[in-house]
């Protein structure tokens, strides 16, 4: 009896921390604060491989700033996007986030069963 309460208390503790320990959550990749360096590039080229490398992740690209500046932005990250080497565009989501005074480009990897992040 003692011996199949241990088992069962066991057993318990093992698939709580397993269940705790595969909660996904996404996580910031990257953060470009000048849309015309090549920095811009180097960071989509990297998420792109991130994706690349594991098919059940997503990539979600915000961008911050004046409509003037997010459409600059935009076109300097579509420049940068190599759909004809095999990425699969349908795993990159381009979001056009509430504007600010300040310029930016943030990146997040999104893991299968993690939320989405909100600007």
């Amino acid at each position: 009896m003692f011996r199949r309460s241990l088992l069962l208390i066991i057993a318990i503790l093992f698939l709580g921390a397993t269940a705790h320990a595969q909660k996904a959550e996404a996580y910031r990749f990257a953060t470009i604060g000048s849309i015309r360096s090549i920095k811009t590039c180097d960071s989509v080229l990297a998420l792109l491989t991130k994706l690349k490398q594991n098919h059940g992740l997503q990539g979600y690209i915000f961008l911050y700033g004046r409509p003037a500046a997010i459409r600059t932005a935009r076109q300097s990250v579509d420049r940068c996007i190599p759909f004809r080497d095999g990425y699969d565009p349908s795993r990159i989501v381009l979001v056009e986030a509430p504007p600010k005074h300040h310029v930016s480009i943030v990146m997040w990897i999104i893991p299968p069963g993690a939320e989405k992040p909100v600007p």
